[in-house]
């Protein structure tokens, strides 16, 4: 009994001592933990965890403590839909006080996305009735390349430019009440190389070499619908130029544990200005417009409404 009061005076006499010994041990073990050595560890529980339908890679992590944040560098993602989506780096900066209440909350940072670098920031707003959640999601995005995205969706379209998006939405987390907040993006540069665009029951249309020095939209999206309350695309010194509004349905759904996006009706004021050099290249993709064009000394004016039904083939008609 005599050795366990004097072990306890003992601690006691020098818990500082101990205290910090013990600290200072946790440091050098976390600053000397193999931290890139994980890489296997969790790729393999990522592409357990999602089926094997995600496949995750990175050269190094970096957990900061203080800032209570997790940083991959040189990130390679891979899915049925992605190919080979790649980022310099990755930062999580999960909310604390969100975590102690069971909520999503946080921040993301992703530099060389797309070439590019993105930030989003979720905050919790609310706690349903359901179960689900109410939350905010404020997104901006610097930089980001088209010919990347194009590359890495495999989208058939030859597009070029680079884009800067902002979002601020308000969501809850089962989708039984869709999206509303607004949107901003400019894009500079765009460029689309001449392809040939499927529209289904209408056949096929070649579209010429369409460039813009920038693209402005601005709209918000509400009750399923993504307005676009004014679009400009290019300038007057362009050989195209014009604006764009309208509405687009876009309704989401949550199927199982996937996020399903739905096109629904398209409802768009189309008011474009040819000059003679696009002409001289587009005959034909006027063409296919001549219902809604007009020339005046050898300036065209485009001035169509496209419409379209959910799942359905676009109709263009004169705009009034």
């Amino acid at each position: 009994m005599n050795y366990i009061i004097i072990f306890f005076r003992f601690v006691f006499k020098h818990l500082g001592k101990i205290a910090f010994a013990i600290g200072l041990c946790c440091f050098f073990i976390f600053i000397f933990f193999p931290f890139s050595d994980l890489n296997d560890f969790i790729s393999s529980k990522v592409s357990e965890l999602t089926q094997k339908k995600v496949f995750l890679q990175f050269e190094d992590m970096h957990i900061n403590p203080i800032a209570t944040s997790v940083k991959l560098d040189q990130v390679s993602i891979e899915t049925a839909a992605i190919d080979h989506l790649s980022l310099d780096s990755i930062t999580a900066t999960p909310s604390i006080v969100a975590l102690i209440k069971k909520q999503i909350g946080g921040k993301i940072n992703a530099d060389g996305l797309f070439k590019g670098r993105l930030n989003l920031q979720v905050t919790p707003i609310s706690q349903l009735e359901s179960g689900a959640q109410k939350i905010s999601i404020d997104l901006a995005s610097e930089k980001l390349s088209l010919q990347e995205i194009r590359k890495t969706f495999r989208l058939s379209l030859p597009l070029s430019g680079s884009t800067n998006f902002n979002a601020r939405l308000n969501l809850d987390t089962s989708f039984q009440d869709q999206p509303d907040g607004d949107f901003q993006s400019t894009t500079d540069k765009f460029e689309l190389i001449s392809a040939n665009i499927n529209l289904g029951e209408m056949g096929s249309i070649n579209l010429p070499d369409i460039k813009f020095k920038q693209i402005d939209l601005k709209g918000k999206i509400s009750n399923g619908k993504m307005i676009i309350e004014s679009g400009k695309f290019g300038q007057t010194s362009d050989d195209l130029f014009g604006t764009i509004n309208g509405d687009i349905g876009l309704k989401i759904s949550q199927i199982g544990n996937r996020t399903v996006p739905e096109l629904g009706d398209i409802r768009l004021n189309i008011d474009l200005t040819a000059k003679p050099a696009f002409k001289e290249k587009a005959s034909l993709f006027l063409s296919f417009l001549s219902q809604c064009t007009k020339e005046d000394k050898g300036i065209t004016y485009i001035k169509c409404k496209l419409t379209a039904n959910s799942g359905g083939s676009p109709q263009f008609s004169p705009l009034n």
